[in-house]
């Protein structure tokens, strides 16, 4: 067990905070989100958070200052990006069409995404580009998301059972659901 040097919290108010677990004191306090915060996450050298709301964005902030490093959401090449245009090419709809329910930060830095579009994307943290799409047709809204330690399963947590994958998005294995677990809803 490492001894944490700070926790992050988000709120109903779509707030995240960084707090001094030893003395509950807030370090840095953010607001990013439309909507409630519904889960945070920070990187594995404590130097990022991530966040995600019911605004179907994430949002990657430094964790010393509490500033905005980018945020997440979908997009397609009329607002700016720069992930396909840089190619010549035009972009194609890339991120969550609905909200986002869980994140997780890999150790190499990677960050996975789960939302209730059906669907896991896994997300260069230091580009803000989409890497990996995890998605099954018989995949239901995804509630929890989590990498195993060695970074290569994701595994994505739904009402039916949890599906194990690939990074890139090939299918694994899928557990289904049964008591005493009928439907899982968090992921570590």
């Amino acid at each position: 067990w490492i001894q944490p040097v700070m926790l992050a919290v988000g709120s109903g108010s779509g707030r995240v905070a960084l707090l001094d677990p030893s003395s509950g004191e807030v370090r840095v306090e953010t607001a990013g989100h439309l909507g409630p915060t519904l889960c945070v996450a920070l990187s594995p050298d404590g130097g990022m958070v991530a966040s995600a709301a019911d605004d179907m964005t994430v949002c990657l902030w430094d964790a010393a200052s509490g500033h905005a490093v980018r945020r997440l959401r979908r997009h397609d090449g009329r607002d700016g990006c720069k992930c396909e245009r840089k190619r010549n090419r035009s972009c194609k709809a890339v991120g969550h069409s609905d909200v986002v329910t869980s994140v997780a930060f890999a150790r190499d830095g990677r960050l996975a995404t789960a939302s209730l579009d059906a669907s896991c994307l896994v997300w260069n943290a230091s580009t803000g580009e989409v890497v990996g799409v995890v998605k099954h047709k018989d995949m239901r809204a995804v509630w929890s998301v989590a990498w195993a330690s060695d970074g290569a399963t994701l595994a994505c947590g739904e009402e039916a059972g949890v599906w194990l994958f690939s990074p890139s998005g090939i299918l694994r294995r899928r557990m289904r659901s049964a008591p005493p677990f009928p439907r899982v809803t968090f992921l570590a």
